[in-house]
């Protein structure tokens, strides 16, 4: 048995059950990648967003220093695209720093 995020109420468990089967009892607070990716798709679907804080990846330390004091109210979300961008683009000029196998952009 798999217990997927909390339950209300503690759940009581026959350990001499567990034993006995030789049954095991696991836990985890999200899930797998499977089920994360179903979860992300039925929100997908059905226009389920979540609240959030986007922030630039300059502003890390500070997000840190916020979160050390309990002064979040959102996820915080780390907007990379500029530094995607910085990266892509430096690549283009400098042709010579691609990977074996990779194709510069």
């Amino acid at each position: 048995m798999t217990l997927v995020g909390a339950p209300e109420k503690p759940a009581p468990v026959a350990a001499f059950n567990l034993i006995i089967g030789r049954h095991r009892l696991a836990g985890s607070a999200i899930g797998g990648i499977r089920e994360n990716s179903e979860m992300l798709d039925f929100c997908a679907d059905h226009g389920i967003t979540s609240d959030i804080e986007l922030i630039k990846i300059q502003d890390i330390n500070q997000a840190y220093e916020r979160l050390a004091k309990s002064d979040v109210k959102y996820r915080f979300v780390i907007d990379i695209r500029v530094a995607q961008v910085k990266i892509l683009n430096y690549r283009k000029i400098n042709s010579s720093y691609s990977r074996p196998g990779e194709t510069v952009l």
